[in-house]
């Protein structure tokens, strides 16, 4: 049903926790089920993420969704984060039933509210 790589994040997440620092930080809320996703980053001031950190209270998608995304972007310019498409988290985790396609936009929609806090946002208008 889930590829392999799904199953590796969801029992072995990256960076599953709330950091004790953090710059900037974006909650959402699937409003069709109860899936909530918490992402947390620190910036470098070259524009490079140095930290970023997941909570969620969610299904096996939506968590290892996260915790692909926070492997993939720790040490990435915010501009890469910024072109990340939401296919391209889908490509990474492998097929998902229809009915959690949920997943991948709850995660996508944490990110582009993440790029968008100050603290970050000032790298995407260069």
């Amino acid at each position: 049903m889930y590829s392999e790589t799904l199953w590796d994040h969801y029992h072995s997440p990256y960076n599953n926790h709330k950091p004790t620092q953090f710059e900037a930080r974006a909650r959402k809320v699937n409003p069709i089920c109860p899936d909530i996703l918490e992402l947390f980053a620190q910036v470098q001031t070259s524009g490079r993420i140095a930290e970023i950190y997941f909570l969620a209270e969610a299904c096996p998608p939506v968590l290892a969704v996260a915790s692909l995304l926070c492997r993939w972007a720790q040490g990435r310019e915010v501009l890469e984060l910024a072109r990340l498409k939401q296919q391209d988290l889908a490509d990474w985790i492998g097929p998902l039933p229809p009915n959690k396609g949920h997943a991948l936009l709850l995660v996508h929609l944490a990110l582009q509210e993440l790029l968008a806090e100050p603290a970050i946002k000032v790298y995407t208008d260069k």
